[in-house]
């Protein structure tokens, strides 16, 4: 097996490149048997050897010859046709380039995929066979008579059982041997049975009356499901597998959609645009019939009716016959928007996202790519959607960090929508009322073209905002709420109206502390403190999900005084049910969206007017349009100020103008902030709608320290076991960076280096962690550096310990 580089496409197809999804930048080359190079195909999985193990793997080209002799065997191809079509082969091979992550990686995240795994499993041996004939009945027979019944079992499972000790002593008196297995678990289409009257069948006459009847029910129907039968006879069961014996009736299997249920919206309809929106459709349109790729920025205040423009460039690309791809953040946006897009556009939409079960996602893939849906909707993996005659992506929210994604594959699927758009010659429209830095620098710089709604829509003010100095008397000491907010909420609630109380926190209290000794509970794998959940009763790392039970006493001291401080979203929830008792109160954060439907149930909710006060983080914080809602409380506007990274003040604007956004949609709203730093510029900024100004201020900072969009960034993250070890492969990788910048100097100067230091973070998950930025002005240039340094040590980025992971154009410091 050897490095695949890009090799001319053979005709005959005897070896195949494959991608196979290993922390390794190579791909493979393997020989195709004579019996498969008929049916083989570019964009298939098929099964390979790898070391011991067989995994599946994709089939990126057909090199004409190999650097090896001798090559592995393609086990089997597991799919009649290509998961990847071409399109998505192209933009995957540019992500896995680009963000320096293995190809088979960049596959695993972009696909929607059946498992194939191989699993260490025990099987009998001769020795055991004739160990359970002796006829013995002790543990041992008990576990051989479960392997026999089996045929294998997964030493996982055995494990658990029996414990290592004992599954150790089994292999080692020869009574079983540990062998790979492959499991082999391919997603299918569901299938659902109807019956039918069997040809020309007659009716039994006066025998067996029940039957009789059911059989006309049946006729009378033409194919119908057991379930609808058992609302008419409750034996249908019994009697449809009567006549079934008799041959009067069959069963024909059917493939049964799986489709999301949503609680449905009001609206979708068209509204009569103003004239900031008449004149960004126009451009849109105009960019539309030229054909060419055409990047936009639609900055628009919130309420400025972004959502209608994007609605009517769906409709112009849809009336060419092409495509659209629709990006939301947060799945928590999906169900009003599907339904906006739904109540316009039918059932030509496919919903895809994490929140859907696996059978979902296959079925909603599937209808993209075979045509019967032309609109693609969900979060960041639906830029990967299968679409075939692209013509439009929508990024809504384009300045949000969830678009990044985290893991083995650092992708961002605002500028995967770009790249994707650009080979498509589609257009491309990132919306948002507080652009990120970049996209707005680029919209200045002539990058893309501006797109401007500077007022809400039918002329509705925005919502007017009070700032609350919580460090004078003016704010509670002890009270989650200032004066000010507590009289707001007394008065909407008075009128009939709705609020939304903001805190972007988990959690009931952000850390427990023992005020006699200074102990405070930290998580033994991370370096955070434990967070109260349950009404303090249970603590837990928002990190690693280790949890404890809290003690009456200080484990350190045994002092009885050991409390919580600093509110979380749960402790707001109840404090806001206790002090208004009267309110129906619900909240919203990601502990709630962790069970199936339940955060969909808190927004149609509050959406249907059902509740009075929405308590939430950052979920609820933007593209959410709740009619009602006339007041928005933001408790703590410094909870993200404080961060180290040099996006923190962006961040803060941001999340305080989104959640600003959601007062005042239909009658005139007002927004209170609490915040220890009222004369932050982000908080200044916010208050007064102001993002130009925030913008002109935050510009000049990042051009004085030379950060982006001055520069780009790659991360450098390396995690081990030990400290010592992290700390070493920071510093090696240091050495090669170094070793490696003088190929480019004096040609470029812009490169630097910027570490290693431990992270902000610096333990997680059980392991040190270690950073190292490499920076630079010239993207390409910077990419070359990055692509030596990394690659004077490939073999080391796929060992265990330690980790090393690269993370371009990072949105995080920690």
């Amino acid at each position: 097996m050897v490095v695949a580089k890009a090799l001319p496409m053979s005709k005959n197809r005897k070896i195949a490149e494959v991608a196979v999804p290993v922390p390794v930048l190579n791909t493979f080359h393997y020989r195709v048997p004579e019996g498969l190079t008929d049916i083989i195909s570019l964009g298939q999985r098929v099964l390979v050897p790898f070391g011991s193990r067989r995994l599946a793997g994709h089939v990126i080209g057909f090199p004409e010859t190999s650097e090896l002799k001798k090559l592995k065997e393609v086990g089997e191809i597991l799919d009649r046709e290509p998961e990847l079509i071409p399109d998505i082969l192209e933009l995957c091979r540019w992500a896995s380039d680009y963000y320096v992550s293995p190809l088979g990686q960049v596959f695993k995240s972009a696909l929607v995929q059946g498992t194939t795994q191989t699993k260490k499993s025990a099987c009998l041996t001769e020795k055991g066979l004739n160990y359970l004939e002796a006829g013995q009945e002790d543990e041992t027979s008990s576990t051989l008579r479960l392997i026999a019944r089996r045929g294998s079992v997964p030493v996982q499972t055995l494990e658990r059982k029996l414990g290592r000790s004992k599954l150790r002593k089994l292999e080692s008196e020869q009574l079983i041997s540990l062998e790979q297995k492959l499991f082999h678990h391919p997603l299918k289409p569901k299938l659902l049975a109807f019956y039918r009257v069997k040809g020309e069948t007659e009716s039994l006459g006066g025998r067996a009356p029940k039957q009789n009847l059911l059989l006309g029910l049946i006729r009378s129907l033409g194919l119908v499901t057991l379930e609808r039968l058992k609302e008419e006879e409750k034996s249908a069961p019994r009697l449809v597998r009567q006549l079934e014996e008799k041959g009067l009736v069959e069963k024909v299997l059917k493939a049964q959609l799986r489709q999301p249920r949503f609680r449905p919206y009001k609206g979708g309809r068209p509204v009569r645009l103003n004239q900031e929106q008449h004149q960004a459709v126009k451009e849109i349109r105009a960019a539309l019939d030229s054909g060419c790729f055409s990047p936009f920025l639609l900055y628009g205040v919130t309420g400025s009716g972004k959502t209608e423009v994007y609605m009517q460039a769906i409709r112009q690309t849809l009336a060419q016959g092409k495509g659209v791809i629709f990006l939301l953040p947060e799945i928590s946006l999906t169900p009003q928007v599907y339904s906006q897009v739904c109540n316009r556009f039918g059932e030509r939409v496919a919903l895809l996202h994490s929140g859907l079960s696996r059978g979902e996602r296959f079925d909603q893939w599937r209808l993209i790519k075979q045509g019967r849906a032309d609109i693609a909707l969900g979060a960041r993996s639906a830029i990967f959607a299968p679409l075939r005659n692209l013509g439009l992506i929508i990024v809504d929210e384009e300045h949000e960090a969830s678009y990044k994604q985290e893991g083995a594959f650092r992708y961002h699927a605002r500028d995967l929508a770009l790249i994707r758009a650009k080979r498509a010659r589609a257009l491309v429209i990132l919306g948002s009322a507080t652009p990120a830095l970049e996209s707005f620098y680029n919209s200045q710089t002539k990058k893309s073209l501006p797109l401007i709604l500077k007022k809400r829509v039918e002329g509705r003010p925005m919502p007017e905002v009070v700032v609350v100095d919580m460090r004078h008397k003016g704010g509670a000491a002890k009270s989650l709420l200032s004066p000010r907010l507590f009289q707001a909420l007394e008065e909407t609630l008075a009128k009939g109206r709705q609020a939304i109380l903001f805190l972007n926190r988990r959690g009931e209290s952000t850390f427990v502390l023992c005020p006699e000794c200074g102990f405070a509970y930290r998580c033994p794998y991370c370096s955070v403190s434990l967070v109260s959940h349950n009404q303090g009763s249970i603590l837990r790392c928002h990190y690693c999900n280790f949890s404890l039970a809290l003690k009456e006493r200080c484990p350190n001291c045994q002092g009885v005084k050991i409390r919580a401080f600093g509110a979380g979203c749960q402790q707001l929830e109840r404090y806001v049910r206790r002090v208004f008792p009267q309110a129906r109160v619900s909240r919203a954060d990601s502990d709630v969206a962790a069970k199936k439907g339940a955060l969909e149930a808190v927004l149609a909710d509050c959406y249907e007017r059902k509740l009075d006060i929405l308590v939430g983080t950052q979920l609820i914080a933007h593209g959410l349009d709740f009619p009602g809602v006339d007041l928005v409380g933001v408790v703590a506007a410094d909870t993200s100020l404080n961060f180290p990274d040099f996006r923190a003040g962006e961040r803060t604007f941001q999340l305080l103008t989104q959640v600003a956004g959601r007062a005042g949609r239909v009658l005139p709203g007002q927004v209170i902030v609490q915040t220890y730093n009222p004369d932050h510029y982000a908080i200044r900024h916010a208050s007064r709608h102001d993002y130009l100004g925030f913008y002109r201020e935050e510009i000049k900072f990042r051009k004085e320290l030379a950060y982006p969009p001055f520069c780009r960034l790659v991360k450098l993250d390396v995690s081990a076991s030990r400290e010592p070890a992290a700390q070493q492969t920071a510093q090696r990788l240091k050495t090669l960076a170094e070793e490696a910048i003088h190929l480019f100097r004096p040609q470029d100067n812009s490169l630097a280096i910027l570490g290693p230091a431990p992270a902000p973070l610096a333990r997680l998950k059980g392991r040190y962690r270690w950073q190292l930025f490499l920076k630079g002005t010239r993207p390409a240039v910077l990419h070359s550096w990055l692509r030596k340094t990394i690659g004077a040590r490939g073999k080391e980025l796929s060992s265990q310990n330690p980790w090393v992971s690269v993370d371009v154009d990072p949105l995080s410091m920690l």
